[in-house]
C-alpha cells in the first residue's frame, strides 16, 4: 500500500481513538511513535455528498426554509433567502456548475425546454391510469468571465429555476428581468442596502451553508462527519453521472473539465459504495431526493 492508504487507515484508528477518549472509554491518549501520520493528506477537499446524506439535505431543507425562528430561538425577519438558498443547492446538484458560474447567471442565459412524459400510476382503488407530466431541461450559457469561458450546459434543473422565478415574483411583486440576475440580492423592508439589484455573492451562501448545518445538528442532532462544502453539490452531480454510464468524456464536458483534470479530479474524489449505490438507489428513487435524471433519457 501506498503512503497515502496508510495514512487513511491511521486517521481511521485515530478517530476511534479519539472517540474513546472523548466517551471516557479510556485515560490514557494513545501516540503512534512508529509512524509520523500526515493527516493532511487523508482530508478529501470538497467531497462528493453520500446520497444518504443529500436525501438528508433534501428532506430536512423542507422543514428550514418553513422555520419561524433560528435553533437559538430568536425570531427569523425574512424567510425569502432560506428559499433562494435551497433551489441554489438543487441547481448546483442538477448541473455540476462551480458556484461563481452560477452567481454569475441572469435570466437570459437560461432556455428551459418542456417535456410531456405519460407515466402510469395507481389511483387509490388500485386501477392504473395514464397522467401526464411536465418536466423541464434547462440550456445553460455559461458566462465567459468564468473560469473556463462560455460553454453551454444542458441539464434537468429547469423545475427548479421555474420555481426560483416564483418566489422573486411573490417577493417583488413582478416577474424578474431577463437581464436580472438569477440568484439576485432584493434588500431588506426595513433598511437601504447598497447591494439590491446585485448578485449574491458566494460568501453570503457560505454562511447559509453553515447555517443549515448548525440547524440541522441543533433540530435533528444530525452532523455530517465529511466536511461537505457548496462545491460537493458539483462533485455529487459528477459522480452520479458516471455512475448511470455517462463517459468522463462528456461529463467533463458538462462540467468543464478537460479530460487530464478530470483523471486528476477522481484521485480526489472517491466514489463511495458505487455498487451497492446502484443497486439500492434508482433513477425514481433519486427523484424523491430532488436529484433529476431525466435527461439521460435524451443521450
Amino acid at each position: 500500500p501506498s503512503n497515502l492508504t496508510i495514512n487513511t487507515e491511521m486517521k481511521d484508528f485515530k478517530g476511534f481513538f479519539d472517540w474513546c477518549l472523548m466517551q471516557g472509554r479510556f485515560a490514557t491518549k494513545i501516540r503512534y511513535p512508529f509512524l509520523k501520520i500526515d493527516y493532511s493528506k487523508s482530508i478529501e477537499k470538497n467531497p462528493s455528498f453520500t446520497t444518504e446524506d443529500w436525501r438528508t439535505v433534501v428532506y430536512y431543507s423542507r422543514t428550514w426554509v418553513k422555520n419561524k425562528t433560528t435553533s437559538k430561538g430568536m425570531k427569523r425577519k425574512n424567510q425569502f433567502y432560506r428559499q433562494v438558498f435551497v433551489e441554489f443547492l438543487k441547481i448546483l446538484s442538477n448541473s455540476g456548475m462551480r458556484v461563481h458560474e452560477a452567481l454569475l447567471l441572469r435570466w437570459n442565459d437560461v432556455v428551459l425546454k418542456e417535456k410531456i412524459e405519460i407515466e402510469t400510476r395507481k389511483d387509490k382503488d388500485g386501477n392504473e391510469k395514464k397522467v401526464e407530466r411536465k418536466r423541464y431541461i434547462a440550456r445553460i450559457q455559461i458566462s465567459p468571465e468564468t473560469k473556463t469561458g462560455r460553454r453551454e450546459v444542458i441539464c434537468p434543473a429547469g423545475d427548479y429555476f421555474k420555481r426560483l422565478k416564483r418566489f422573486y415574483r411573490e417577493e417583488e411583486g413582478q416577474n424578474p428581468d431577463r437581464n436580472d440576475f438569477i440568484f439576485r440580492n432584493v434588500g431588506t423592508k426595513t433598511s437601504k442596502n447598497a447591494h439590491i439589484g446585485n448578485a449574491l455573492s458566494d460568501s453570503f451562501l457560505r454562511r447559509k451553508w453553515y447555517e443549515f448545518r448548525e440547524d440541522l445538528f441543533e433540530d435533528k442532532g444530525i452532523y455530517f462527519e465529511e466536511n461537505y462544502t457548496l462545491h460537493s453539490c458539483r462533485a455529487y452531480f459528477i459522480n452520479k453521472r458516471l455512475e448511470y454510464g455517462l463517459s468522463p468524456a462528456v461529463v467533463g464536458e458538462l462540467v468543464g473539465h478537460s479530460i487530464k483534470t478530470m483523471e486528476r479530479h477522481y484521485k480526489r474524489i472517491r466514489i463511495r459504495q458505487l455498487e451497492s449505490d446502484i443497486v439500492r438507489v434508482r433513477r425514481k428513487q433519486l427523484e424523491k431526493y430532488d436529484i433529476q435524471t431525466f435527461d439521460l433519457d435524451f443521450r
